[in-house]
């Protein structure tokens, strides 16, 4: 029969407490999409041209299965620092290209522009710049407090809906715009 002396019972009940901590944490995010569930239940839908339906939300039209949680929980919870980079665009408007290349801006000094190893040579620039909205968008949520500074994000939240945490945090926001018209044709071509 094990023994447990008084200074193990002090880190069992600290690993405890650690751990009922956890779980009142992801019963607490829990809630909250289900609060956001409930909320989209109840937005004007649409017949979608890509999805099956889209929800109206502060002015603007989202696929409610794939990415309007996630921008509600950035809306509310997200804590941006004074060092994030937010790649901000549409659809359709150069996501990729402005994410490899603010990628191998930031990271010039972690890797050799000609080294075999460089991420951007095996990995898809969307799998090393992630989307916030979809990192956010379900439970689990991914920890981004634990990301070294300086942290880069992309989005396609329009700029008007980014939180006020966001805009005045004095982080970096890069937007990048294309015609509307090439953005269509763009969108027509990936879809069909």
């Amino acid at each position: 029969m094990a023994t447990i002396l008084p200074s193990q019972s002090s880190s069992l009940s600290k690993t405890n407490n650690e751990e009922d901590h956890k779980d009142e944490e992801i019963e607490k995010i829990e809630r909250i999409y289900k609060s956001y569930k409930e909320v989209i239940s109840t937005l004007s839908k649409e017949k979608g041209w890509i999805s099956p339906h889209l929800c109206q939300y502060q002015g603007f039209w989202f696929d409610p299965t794939y990415n309007l949680a996630g921008v509600m929980f950035i809306q509310q919870h997200f804590k941006p620092r004074p060092t994030d980079v937010l790649l901000v665009s549409s659809p359709k408007s150069g996501t990729t290209w402005l994410k490899a290349i603010a990628f191998a801006i930031m990271k010039r000094t972690s890797y050799n522009s000609m080294s075999v190893s460089h991420p951007l040579l095996t990995t898809n620039p969307h799998d090393c710049v992630p989307f916030l909205e979809i990192l956010l968008r379900t439970p689990p949520i991914a920890d981004v407090e634990d990301l070294p500074s300086p942290r880069l994000f992309s989005s396609h939240i329009p700029y008007t809906l980014l939180p006020e945490s966001i805009q005045n945090s004095g982080c970096r926001i890069v937007y990048v715009c294309r015609n509307p018209k090439d953005v269509f044709t763009s969108m027509w071509h990936f879809t069909t």
